[in-house]
C-alpha cells in the first residue's frame, strides 16, 4: 500500500488541451507555477485525494521485445523516463506530454480542459520512499460567486473554475520497477467509452497482476458465477444465492491467503456444485481473457472496492427491496394460490 502523509509537491506546470475535432487549440505553459506552501497545501489535496485504491496498473511494453526496446512504441513511458532521467527538462517534456494528449483529442465527446504535470517527493510504496510524475485533467467547470468590495459596496461577480473535489482524470507514476513498465495508479471518472481515450491511447496502461488485480477477478468470478447459474431458473432460491454471497464474504474478510480448493471446501460445500463452478472457470477466463490464480495473498483494498456486490439484496418486482443482514434460512418463501403471488416469510425477534 502506498503512503502520502509526508508527501510534497516539488513542480507544477498546467497546459491548455482543446478538442481537435472541434477546432479548439492547444495552450502551452512557458514556466513552472511558484506556489506558496498554501497553495501547495490545497493542490496537493485535489491531486492525491481521487486514490483510493491499491489497483496498481504498468505502462504496456512489447512481450517480444528485449529489455532495451520493450517500451520503445510507448510514447508516454517515453516522456515520463525522461522527465525521470532529466529533471532540468520539466518544461519541455510537460509541453511534448500535451502535444501528445492534443494529437488524441479527436473525439468530439471528449472534453478539454487543463493537462497537470506534476512532480512530487516523499511517496511511501510499500517500504520505499519514491518520487513520482502526476499527470492531471481537469475537465469540469463549476459556477462560483466572487465577491468584489469597492468604496461603497461589495459587487457580486459569477465567475467559473474547477472544483477541488471533482478531479476528471488522475494518474500517478511511481519510480519504481522501471524495467516493468513502473507502477502506476490510475483514476478515471468519465464513462466507459471515454475512459479508453485516457487508459488506453494516452497512457496505455493496464493492471499490473498483483493481489489486488488476483482478488478483484476471482470476486468478478463468484458475482458472475451466482448471477448466472445460482439463480432460480437452475432452481437455487434467492435465499440460498444470498447465504453462498455472504459465505463468501466471510471468506475473504477473514482469511489472509486464497485457496481455491479450501474455497470450494468451505463456501460451496457441494459437490455437484463445485463440478459446476470447475467447468465455469475456463469459460468465464477465456470471455475476460484474464487467468484465473488458485492460490493468492488476498487483497482487502480489492474486498472493500467491491463491498457493493455483497450487499445481499432480493428485488421483488419494483415494489420491494428486501436487504438481508443475517442468516438467509431465516427467510421462508412461499406461494399464495388465491393471490396468485409469491412471498417471503421474514423471522425476527425484535423490531428496532
Amino acid at each position: 500500500m502506498y503512503d502520502f502523509r509526508q508527501v510534497e509537491i516539488e513542480d507544477v506546470i498546467i497546459h491548455g488541451i482543446g478538442n481537435r475535432a472541434k477546432e479548439e487549440n492547444i495552450m502551452l505553459s512557458q514556466k513552472m507555477l511558484f506556489l506558496d506552501e498554501a497553495q501547495k497545501s490545497v493542490l496537493l489535496s485535489y491531486y492525491l485525494n481521487p486514490f483510493k485504491t491499491d489497483d496498481y496498473y504498468q505502462f504496456i511494453g512489447e512481450e517480444a521485445a528485449s529489455e532495451d526496446t520493450k517500451f520503445t512504441a510507448n510514447r508516454l513511458y517515453n516522456h515520463i523516463r525522461q522527465l525521470y532521467k532529466e529533471p532540468d527538462a520539466f518544461v519541455q517534456t510537460s509541453q511534448d506530454i500535451a502535444k501528445f494528449l492534443y494529437e488524441l483529442m479527436t473525439n468530439s465527446k471528449i472534453k478539454s480542459g487543463e493537462l497537470h504535470v506534476v512532480k512530487f517527493k516523499n511517496c511511501i510504496v510499500g517500504d520505499e520512499l519514491v518520487s513520482a510524475i502526476g499527470l492531471f485533467k481537469s475537465e469540469t467547470k463549476e459556477p462560483f460567486i466572487k465577491l468584489v468590495p469597492s468604496q461603497d459596496e461589495i459587487a457580486v461577480k459569477r465567475e467559473e473554475g474547477i472544483s477541488l473535489k471533482k478531479l476528471d482524470r488522475a494518474c500517478l507514476i511511481f519510480n519504481l520497477d522501471k524495467e516493468n513498465g513502473y507502477k502506476i495508479l490510475n483514476v478515471d471518472k468519465n464513462k466507459h467509452d471515454l475512459a479508453v481515450h485516457w487508459q488506453f491511447d494516452f497512457l496505455n496502461i493496464r493492471q499490473r497482476q498483483e493481489n489486488y488485480y488476483h482478488t478483484n477477478n476471482f470476486i468478478n468470478l463468484v458475482k458472475s458465477f451466482s448471477e448466472e447459474v445460482l439463480n432460480e431458473e437452475h432452481n437455487i432460491q434467492p435465499a440460498e444465492q444470498i447465504a453462498f454471497i455472504q459465505r463468501t464474504e466471510d471468506f475473504f474478510k477473514f482469511s489472509d491467503e486464497f485457496d481455491t480448493d479450501t474455497f470450494k471446501e468451505e463456501v460451496i460445500a457441494n459437490d455437484e456444485i463445485n463440478s459446476v463452478f470447475d467447468e465455469y472457470i475456463p469459460n468465464f477466463e477465456q470471455d475476460f481473457d484474464i487467468e484465473i490464480q488458485k492460490k493468492f495473498p488476498i487483497s482487502k483494498q480489492a474486498l472493500k472496492s467491491n463491498k457493493k456486490y455483497f450487499k445481499s439484496v432480493i428485488k421483488l418486482d419494483k415494489s420491494f427491496h428486501v436487504y438481508v443482514h443475517t442468516n438467509p434460512e431465516n427467510l421462508e418463501k412461499g406461494y399464495d394460490a388465491a393471490r396468485d403471488m409469491k412471498y417471503y416469510k421474514l423471522y425476527f425477534q425484535e423490531e428496532e
